[in-house]
């Protein structure tokens, strides 16, 4: 689920009062006066918020509720006792329409202030539609939400809620069992074709499909072909109506052949990286017209069938050609399915529709050396003996890490619930670096944490590097460690060691809300360190603070640039200041694709930085410094010193991941995010697994940690007295 709708969810139940039995109260708001809140129901206290009984706009009954918001925050809340929906799925429906923006949610908590896993949906339709969610109930809630709000401005109306308990049965969803042979060589043929014919066959009735609905209804059908022709006959039938040139064989298939149309245009498919998400302002897929006629794309497919797909097509004024109806697709399931993660059906077509968007798409491949093929395989093996929506999730983030991309990630609806402390790996160990004021377990930064809850913090690492996507080790250890995150807000047991002590068992609570408050150590965002040397952090420094301190900048004889963290926007302000000429950055390129499987790619780096100077100039020595968590725009910043030689760098190699993400959600919410372009260096070499390296290389160490020292700063802020001392 989407970040805001989170943080909606944890504005309602920061003061949500005690939750009411189940079942819901007055669902159809059919109850209490008009033009009056609607009783039973909870609006959180943000100024202007008004949600109100009406009669004159309703989808049943006689009365529904509109919902106003003045700002983002705003919602409406019932919080009900989870006990009977313990383990058990249960179905919301509510029947909305409204503004862009609008927003219904679901959430399991241990108590109205403890989330534990979530499920949202946006909502936006001018008029009435049932919109619905899903959401397997852990064994350990004692609280259901039920929330509707928006995420900025505007209004939404509500009517008809219902909440109900649903078996799997129900729904439709198939129960987990293992492919056979002949099982995983139906679904990779199909999955393949899936690629083909949605990025590249340019009918109408493919641009116009929907092509969730139709992966969860093609791993049903092809899983059980028992021979290669049983399967391309299968595969005819599913991908026929949508491409209807598409030739499909057991063996080798014969060449596709397109209608002829003298007075037509052809159109194909180009890819600005690939167009997932309409509202992209950098990623755009469209059918253009192509010069000249094009041969078809022969493809093997696997399980003995081959396929021929047209990459052009003729058209005219009634559509490409030949002019056949738009097919419906048909999944066989119930009336009430909606895809989850609990189903085998939706954890097939989810791997299906993932691996095509990497193999056509990602543009480092040759890079990572991955064997893609044999991730497809594993993928699908796991996916259909995976147990839950949970389960399935590790086997996406498995198939994600294979990509080795720092930005790869796959999110599902678990709440993770932050500790209060900061972790780091120094000298190879976990360590604490900074324990929050007041908290009562006793660990002091520099403390090695040897377990968690009675197991071994190396195994727990190992496991989750599995999980961690990232182009170097250093990312890959930062982003496992925030796996290691509980996602419940019961005590961890942590056995540390401080020195060559005996270890010791501390106990820390998780706490889900607003952030830990930690002792103020850090060097103030902008100082005087020493006479003529300002320091300045910019990821908290904002544009208006530096405009402030423009002044006294001019006339330091040294900066220290702080760019461990990501950048504020006060960053970007800085860099047209820092020379007096035009600034180049490395090449951001976005991959122009019109061929399967990445044949023929060719590169767009139109979107690279040049950035012309700006008044006045800091002539001052230049000190930046940097680590293994400076990643993406940090890495945009750090990649164009490193290109201009603005300064030197300090610190330890940067994430070695950069440019645009191209995120995309899967059936059963599952967000998948991952790097569209590729950043390329001066020397024509991959940004990616590479990095900014530092010219003098400083790491922290544990003496240094448990002394309170920042061996990093020190560092800069000597460099720079002695770049200071050679200019006298």
């Amino acid at each position: 689920m989407r970040l805001t709708l989170l943080a909606a969810f944890a504005i309602a139940s920061l003061t949500a009062p005690a939750f009411a039995q189940a079942p819901l109260t007055n669902g159809d708001f059919e109850a209490g006066t008009s033009g009056a809140p609607p009783p039973g129901w909870r609006v959180s206290p943000v100024p202007g918020i008004n949600a109100k009984t009406v009669t004159d706009d309703v989808a049943q009954g006689r009365q529904a509720v509109e919902l106003s918001t003045p700002a983002p925050g705003g919602n409406l809340t019932q919080t009900i006792d989870a006990t009977p929906y313990r383990g058990r799925l249960v179905l919301l429906d509510v029947r909305t329409h409204g503004d862009a923006g609008g927003i219904l949610g679901l959430r399991a908590g241990y108590t109205t202030e403890q989330a534990l896993l979530f499920t949202g949906m946006a909502t936006a339709s001018p008029a009435w539609k049932t919109a619905r969610l899903l959401l397997h109930v852990p064994a350990d809630a004692q609280t259901l939400t039920i929330l509707a709000g928006h995420q900025g401005t505007g209004n939404i109306w509500l009517d008809d809620v219902t909440l109900r308990q649903v078996t799997a049965a129900e729904l439709g969803f198939e129960a987990p069992r293992a492919l056979t042979a002949r099982g995983l060589a139906n679904l990779t043929a199909f999955t393949r074709l899936l690629g083909y014919v949605r990025f590249f066959h340019p009918s109408d009735q493919a641009a116009a499909a929907d092509w969730n609905s139709f992966a969860i209804a093609g791993v049903q059908k092809v899983e059980g072909a028992s021979n290669a022709q049983q399967l391309a006959t299968i595969l005819r039938a599913l991908f026929g109506p949508l491409a209807p040139t598409l030739q499909v064989a057991a063996g080798r298939a014969q060449q596709a052949q397109v209608p002829a149309c003298a007075r037509c245009e052809r159109i194909g498919w180009v890819h600005r990286g690939i167009g997932l998400d309409p509202a992209s302002p950098v990623y755009k897929s469209e059918r253009q017209v192509r010069a000249g006629a094009e041969a078809p794309f022969l493809a093997r497919l696997g399980g003995g069938v081959s396929a021929s797909i047209p990459l052009t097509l003729p058209r005219d004024a009634g559509g490409t050609l030949p002019h056949v109806p738009q097919p419906q697709p048909d999944s066989g399931k119930p009336a009430l399915f909606s895809p989850h993660g609990d189903d085998r059906s939706t954890r097939l077509a989810d791997v299906a529709l993932a691996w095509t968007v990497f193999q056509h798409f990602y543009p480092y491949f040759d890079v990572v050396k991955t064997d893609w093929d044999a991730e497809l395989t594993q993928a699908l093996t796991r996916a259909a003996t995976d147990t839950d929506a949970e389960a399935f999730q590790q086997t996406l983030q498995v198939l994600v890490a294979a990509l080795k991309d720092g930005h790869g990630d796959a999110g599902y609806d678990r709440v993770t619930y932050p500790l209060p402390l900061s972790w780091a790996m120094i000298e190879d160990r976990l360590a604490v670096t900074q324990i929050a004021t007041g908290d009562p377990s006793g660990l002091r930064p520099g403390d090695v944490i040897l377990a968690i809850n009675g197991r071994n913090v190396d195994d727990l690492l190992a496991e989750a590097r599995k999980l961690a996507s990232a182009s170097t080790p250093q990312w890959r250890d930062i982003k496992a460690l925030r796996l290691l995150l509980p996602h419940d807000p019961r005590p961890l047991a942590l056995t540390a060691q401080r020195g060559n002590a005996t270890p010791f068992t501390a106990s820390i609570t998780p706490k889900l809300g607003p952030g830990a408050v930690f002792p103020d150590t850090r060097t103030r965002n902008y100082s005087e360190v020493r006479p003529g040397i300002r320091y300045v952090d910019l990821s908290r420094m904002t544009e208006t603070d530096l405009k402030a301190a423009m002044d006294d900048l001019v006339q330091a004889r040294a900066i220290v640039l702080d760019m461990r963290g990501y950048p504020s926007a006060g960053a970007l302000y800085l860099l047209p200041h820092l020379r007096d000429a035009v600034l180049q950055s490395d090449a951001f390129d976005i991959p122009i694709v019109t061929r399967p499987d990445r044949q023929g790619v060719v590169y767009d780096s139109k979107g690279s930085w040049r950035i012309a100077p700006v008044a006045p100039t800091l002539r001052g020595k230049l000190v930046f410094l940097t680590g293994g968590g400076a990643v993406s725009a940090a890495e945009s910043i750090m990649g164009l010193v490193e290109r201009e030689k603005l300064g030197t760098i300090v610190g330890e190699p940067t994430a070695g991941t950069n440019g645009n993400i191209n995120p995309f959600t899967l059936p059963g919410d599952y967000r998948l995010t991952w790097t569209g372009m590729r950043v390329v260096k001066p020397d024509g070499t991959a940004f990616q697994g590479v990095g900014v390296s530092p010219d003098v290389l400083v790491k922290p160490t544990l003496a240094g940690i448990r002394a309170g020292r920042d061996e990093v700063l020190e560092k800069g802020i000597e460099i720079a007295m002695k770049e200071i001392a050679g200019d006298r």
